[in-house]
């Protein structure tokens, strides 16, 4: 386990801020200025915190578990690649992806963007006005389809970025979405008396190979989630990155009012940031690496502490079993060696609540396989033991957890979970949430 962290994109004496204004601008996300690669000079080293377990309780009471979406002939799930947001007076909205499944071949249930179920899912919100407790139908929207063939992808994907407007995305309405298709691009840059301009084109299927799955773009709404941007935006990918991806855990908002997010690609985690409220993003700095036959990190969380120090909650794994590790940093650009928190941890969701104290979610798929919760009162130094939010599923093809904080110490978390229904390998896959106070 040798990752490193490095600090990839500054100048020396420049800020996060400096950089951005200097190396956002054109359409799209183009950048007009050097590349990332040509201003890497690394910054000092931010010092780490060293996580331990303190030995500490965490108490979970008043649980109770509820339906997101659960269906028979559909797969239901990763909802990590959807997002939750809680728009406050109890409404909540959580995404999530969803396909018919017949539940009788491993590709049925496979999560393969190529060839499992994520292949013809549907990118689905649904809505809660009453605190997480139900779910109807009639409150849901698709948002996007990976089911599209590849010119009906295009069509969307390639349209002209600089149709889209402006959009206050300070707002508390205001929501993200970044998606991922196996629509390969084809990217092609003019200089004009008028500035850079971007000519999107379909360059091949990226059908054959998890690793060509590569476009990602961004949309955003500022109506809860009712209407979205008809123009996506498509990112750049980090460095020379083919395939590179991000899920929907929250962007953080710096003190300038800076948005950065992490971004995954294979074997690496990247920030991003944009001071445009998402209307163009750059690649700032390389967060964390894996080196060949070692671990590689990935499932990157966000939390920004008071002191204006980010945090980086990823997992390292070697195929075989993964640690929850804590990469942070003072600049956005030199990032500490990972530190491990916590082992046996899937997809960890990360959130700071109004207390100040930090919480991370996460799922178990080996013995006790379920949905737990660690959480710490100084920022991240020691750590409580696990609480369980749930277990007893028929199988073990669960996770994939999303978390949001309702009110002081209330929250809500929604998963990928299974159930056994009378349908092969093991039961119907379902979206299930937990409501639960931390004590």
């Amino acid at each position: 386990m040798n990752p490193v962290g490095h600090g990839s994109a500054k100048h020396s004496g420049m800020t996060r801020r400096g950089f951005l204004q200097g190396a956002a601008v054109g359409v799209g996300g183009l950048v007009a200025s050097s590349s990332a690669q040509a201003l890497g000079v690394q910054g000092p080293p931010t010092p780490a915190i060293a996580p331990s377990r303190n030995g500490q309780r965490l108490t979970l009471r008043n649980v109770r578990h509820m339906v997101v979406d659960y269906d028979k002939k559909n797969f239901c799930g990763h909802p990590r690649l959807g997002g939750v947001k809680s728009f406050g007076h109890g409404e909540l909205a959580v995404l999530y992806c969803r396909a018919a499944c017949a539940y009788k071949t491993s590709s049925d249930v496979s999560p393969s963007p190529i060839d499992g179920y994520l292949s013809r899912a549907d990118v689905v919100l649904r809505r809660s006005l009453d605190s997480g407790q139900t779910w109807l139908p009639k409150d849901e929207a698709v948002l996007w389809s990976h089911a599209l063939v590849a010119q009906k992808q295009a069509e969307f994907l390639c349209q002209d970025p600089g149709q889209r407007s402006p959009l206050d995305m300070r707002r508390p309405e205001a929501m993200f979405f970044f998606g991922r298709t196996s629509t390969r691009l084809s990217r092609r840059v003019t200089n004009t008396k008028l500035g850079y301009t971007c000519e999107l084109t379909v360059a091949e299927s990226g059908r054959t190979s998890p690793k060509t799955a590569s476009a990602v773009f961004q949309i955003r709404s500022v109506d809860k989630g009712r209407t979205w941007e008809r123009v996506p935006l498509v990112l750049d990918p980090p460095q020379r990155s083919a395939a590179f991806w991000k899920d929907n855990h929250p962007l953080v908002t710096m003190p300038d009012g800076a948005l950065v997010g992490a971004v995954e690609s294979d074997g690496a985690l990247w920030l991003y940031g944009s001071e445009c409220q998402g209307m163009t993003w750059q690649y700032l700095s390389r967060i964390a690496v894996g080196k060949p036959e070692a671990s590689k990190p990935s499932s990157a969380g966000l939390v920004l502490l008071p002191s204006g120090r980010l945090q980086c909650y990823l997992l390292l794994s070697d195929g075989k079993s993964s640690e929850l590790c804590l990469s942070e940093s003072d600049d956005c650009f030199a990032w500490t060696v990972p530190k491990p928190i916590a082992g046996n941890v899937g997809s960890p969701w990360p959130l700071r609540l109004s207390d100040g104290r930090i919480v991370v979610v996460f799922a178990r798929q080996s013995s006790p396989a379920g949905i737990f919760a660690i959480v710490s009162s100084d920022d991240g130094r020691k750590w409580s033991e696990p609480a369980v939010i749930r277990t007893a599923a028929s199988g073990a093809d669960i996770g994939h957890p999303v978390a949001v904080e309702m009110e002081a110490g209330k929250m809500f978390a929604a998963y990928q979970y299974q159930t056994r229904d009378g349908n092969g390998l093991n039961g119907t896959r379902l979206v299930s949430g937990s409501i639960f106070e931390l004590v």
